[in-house]
């Protein structure tokens, strides 16, 4: 009995050792506040499609765990309209409207086209490489979505307000970014210390945006005949 007390004993002690690198890195919540400069008289509404992330200086030595994310289409809308994603995670689209959508991006970081879904029907890609994927639909000119594959897993999306917050996120140095479809994208080196970094003060600058035309999936105007009244 004792000889398996002992035993015991030592597996715990070396368990407890293992474990103690992991426990000993202070986890805190990294939190502020993202405004968009506008026009004058305009207003921000759209504060909830903004992305925050913090990429760490060192990355890690694991593969980031990939996960899975839908965007309905409905309504000629893609909901949500920004997802974000590790790289290898799989976007699924699917159709929920009574006629025919298609999805495609033309994107630097890779493209893709599912050509026609009808009613139902789901499709999906993995995106193995990081980047910004504009999403459009080659019948209805006005449908657009937005999908990130950030190197991180330490990100989120603003709140309606503009606050957020990424939690769990370890000491450490990283460099943190913001980006918004009408504001562009910052970045910034930040340190998190143990008890994480609150009131953070972000801005983006929106007065230059101005609301461009995209072309179909085969580089050309959209048809005025194809019966998408918006």
């Amino acid at each position: 009995m004792g000889t398996m007390t002992g035993t015991w004993r030592k597996t715990v002690a070396v368990g407890a050792m293992m474990l103690a690198p992991q426990l000993l890195i202070a986890q805190g919540s990294v939190s502020g506040q993202l405004t968009l400069l506008e026009k004058p008289g305009a207003a921000s509404t759209d504060l909830a499609t903004a992305v925050i992330y913090l990429v760490p200086a060192k990355p890690a030595e694991e593969r980031l765990k990939a996960t899975r994310s839908s965007i309905t289409m409905s309504d000629r809308e893609f909901t949500p309209h920004v997802v974000v994603m590790t790289p290898g995670s799989t976007v699924r689209f699917v159709n929920q409207d009574p006629f025919e959508h298609n999805a495609f991006s033309n994107s630097p970081s890779g493209n893709f086209d599912f050509g026609l879904s009808d009613r139902g029907a789901t499709v999906q890609k993995k995106l193995p490489k990081a980047g910004v994927y504009p999403v459009f639909c080659n019948i209805h000119a006005r449908m657009a979505a937005f999908v990130l594959v950030v190197p991180t897993e330490y990100f989120t999306l603003a709140g309606s307000d503009g606050h957020f917050t990424i939690n769990e996120v370890p000491a450490g140095e990283y460099t943190l970014v913001a980006w918004h479809q009408r504001g562009g994208q910052l970045t910034r080196p930040v340190k998190v210390g143990s008890s994480g970094l609150t009131d953070l003060a972000l801005q983006l600058d929106a007065r230059g945006f101005r609301p461009k035309e995209h072309k179909n999936k085969y580089g050309k105007d959209y048809k005025s005949d194809t019966g998408d009244r918006y």
